[in-house]
């Protein structure tokens, strides 16, 4: 508890970020960091939209071969428009391996998408 002079406040519950998982813990936290399913499906698709886009520009830029599979896992935090933590499957087209990348990919407002992070797990 912080005390002042006329009010009384409690410290709220604050959200742990670890990497691309989020996890609330006693409330939500507007515009913070939130988990969102595949039943959310205009979310959901906008940010199938930027890991396709990741992975592309990621095989133009490394002169790669990767193939998007699926959304594993999928943050998205409001900003001046929208920033998504994607955890996804993609495939080696040279070797027919599947792995797991991550991507931060930020939504602008009217100017497309621009992207962040481009990792393997």
């Amino acid at each position: 508890m912080i005390k002042h002079t006329e009010y009384t406040w409690t410290k709220q519950p604050k959200a742990r970020v670890s990497m691309f998982r989020a996890t609330i813990y006693g409330a939500t936290i507007p515009c913070g960091i939130v988990r969102i399913k595949k039943e959310d499906e205009i979310k959901y698709k906008k940010a199938e939209c930027a890991a396709k886009l990741a992975v592309e520009k990621y095989n133009n830029k490394e002169n790669k071969k990767l193939l998007f599979l699926e959304i594993t896992n999928l943050n998205m935090q409001a900003t001046a428009g929208a920033l998504y933590y994607i955890t996804f499957k993609a495939k080696d087209s040279s070797s027919d391996q599947v792995q797991i990348y991550q991507t931060k990919v930020w939504e602008k407002i009217n100017t497309g998408y621009d992207i962040k992070v481009f990792r393997m797990v």
